[in-house]
């Protein structure tokens, strides 16, 4: 007994001087850290890239071992992984065809009737100025003034030229890079996928063999863990789909200008949680006030009754009540997760909160039912004048008849 606290008090010791270590060189642990990530991004890459393939493979798998390949499976396995990327490819390449053409188009307009939309908007400016007394406002000025700007950027630019040749060098280098991590991303989400049943059971075999008594626990929260961000990710993204294609036929029939355009922004800002309705809607009232601001105004209004019907039709049906986390703690999850690691931690600290407040909610219940067991338990021990071990005895026998 002696020899277990002087072990405990060393273990204890020993995590006070390690975290008083970290505290007293947070920088350099997390410059090591984040030099570590960096060098680690294509398997990071390829385990996101094979959650997501995963759940396209899954069910392809399953009707083809049950309607095609129902005497040997062996080959499902293969047929699907090629489908899955098949069709993630598919769908990639079909967006890209379908918006980016329609971007261009309502780019290039927006920017050829640059001209015409400002002087629409200072005839309404002069129109509100003389109305109610205001001071004038020359846009004309301001973007004259802007547009003399870029003319002497652009000139200081061209001067720079000459002097670009690292800049040059770094950019075509970031370039191969990326290149490489997505090639190696693909490689390892493959392999992943491939030998996916042999890597689970090595990972459990060897945290059951170094962690036998955590074991069940981690394996419950891994479980846990892949279903929330399963069911997060696939929600979020039929969401934002069907969002962005209401939003998007809504602006057809009302004949709002740049209909795809701003239903892209909408469908994209639809993925970050919270923040992402206030975005877009941002975006789309700029664009469109430009041209009208009454315009701008029924857009929002349009906005604001899709994003209702969004919100209580359709985000409860498609995401359901999976992470079961109140808005306090979404609201607390991203905003964390904006400042610690930018629109990625925005766009996942939710799921990951949803898991921690799930197993705070289970150990707190817990407590609580251990903690009135108890007290029943003494209740019964003093009504009775027995000794509290004399009431568990006959509590466990009773459970055991």
């Amino acid at each position: 007994m002696k020899n277990y606290s002087i072990k405990k008090s060393c273990l204890i010791i020993a995590f006070a001087g390690l975290v008083l270590f970290a505290v007293l060189n947070v920088a350099a642990i997390t410059g090591k850290v984040a030099l570590i990530g960096r060098i680690l991004m294509p398997f990071w890459i390829g385990i996101f890239m094979a959650f997501i393939l995963n759940m396209l493979m899954v069910p392809i798998q399953k009707f083809l071992e049950r309607f095609i390949f129902k005497k040997s499976r062996k080959p499902a396995k293969a047929v699907s992984i090629v489908f899955s990327y098949l069709i993630f490819i598919l769908i990639i390449v079909a967006l890209l065809a379908f918006v980016i053409p329609e971007l261009t188009r309502s780019i290039a307009k927006f920017i050829n009737n640059w001209s015409t939309y400002i002087a629409q908007f200072q005839e309404m400016v002069n129109e509100l100025t003389v109305k109610y007394d205001f001071d004038t406002i020359d846009l004309n000025s301001f973007v004259a003034s802007f547009s003399d700007n870029i003319e002497r950027f652009a000139n200081k630019a061209l001067t720079y030229i000459g002097n670009m040749v690292p800049q040059v060098v770094s950019f075509m280098s970031n370039i191969v890079s990326f290149l490489f991590n997505i090639i190696m991303a693909i490689v390892i989400s493959a392999n992943i996928l491939v030998y996916k049943e042999k890597l689970i059971n090595q990972i459990s075999r060897t945290v059951k063999v170094g962690l036998p008594r955590f074991y069940d626990k981690l394996a419950r929260l891994a479980v846990v863990t892949a279903d929330t961000f399963r069911r997060y990710i696939s929600g979020q993204c039929i969401e934002a789909l069907i969002l962005g294609s209401l939003c998007y036929i809504g602006m057809l029939i009302f004949r709002f200008d740049y209909a795809l355009l701003i239903s892209t922004v909408i469908a994209v800002t639809a993925l970050i949680p919270v923040a992402g309705a206030y975005i877009g809607g941002a975006v789309a009232f700029i664009l469109l006030a430009i041209i009208s601001p009454i315009k701008a105004v029924m857009f929002i209004v349009y906005l604001v009754i899709l994003q209702q019907i969004e919100t209580n039709l359709i985000y409860p049906r498609v995401v359901g009540s999976s992470l079961e986390l109140p808005g306090i703690w979404v609201i607390f999850a991203v905003t964390v997760g904006g400042g610690a690691f930018g629109i990625l931690g925005i766009m996942f600290a939710v799921p990951v909160m949803s898991v921690v407040y799930k197993f705070m909610r289970e150990a707190v219940v817990k407590r609580e039912n251990n903690q009135s067991v108890k007290n029943e338990i003494a209740e019964a021990a003093d009504k009775n004048d027995v000794s509290i071990d004399m009431v568990k005895a006959k509590t466990e026998d009773e459970k055991l008849k």
